[in-house]
């Protein structure tokens, strides 16, 4: 008998949209690669400028006036650097830690936890309904409380 009513507490527990949670989490890791993508650039364009400053540095030690090429190599890398420190700004800022937080938050909000769930239907009928929806709100969300209480 006990095992048929905790079969039919988990069968008619809430449904949980996993796509939903998944969908967003695949959403942060695009980002996140993107980001990290976007600082190798970052990376690489400054070794580029540390190039281009040893070869200006060469070039000058070695000949005096003929290192216009050299100096534009140099304004080139600094240009190309800026843009890439520019497009991971971009980037990081699609990556913030309040959207790490809402796609936690979302996931966790479609899972009710089943264990106060079935706590809370044990005292359904013997607890006053404002008091177990009170109980309720402050353990899930409010969906998900009604999902939870509505056998």
């Amino acid at each position: 008998m006990k095992t048929a009513l905790v079969t039919m507490l988990l069968l008619a527990a809430p449904t949980v949209d996993w796509s939903r949670c998944s969908d967003s989490l695949a959403d942060l890791k695009t980002k996140v690669e993107n980001a990290s993508q976007a600082s190798r650039a970052v990376e690489r364009a400054e070794e580029e400028v540390t190039e281009a400053k040893d070869s200006l540095r060469l070039c000058r030690s070695y000949s005096e006036d003929n290192c216009k090429f050299k100096e534009g190599e140099l304004e080139d890398a600094q240009d190309d650097y800026r843009r890439k420190v520019d497009d991971f700004r971009s980037e990081l800022s699609s990556v913030t830690i309040s959207e790490e937080v809402s796609v936690s938050a979302s996931c966790r909000a479609e899972v009710p936890a089943l264990a106060d769930c079935l706590a809370l239907r044990r005292f359904r009928g013997r607890a006053k309904k404002e008091v177990l929806d009170s109980l309720c709100s402050s353990l899930m969300s409010p969906e998900n409380c009604r999902k939870c209480l509505a056998i």
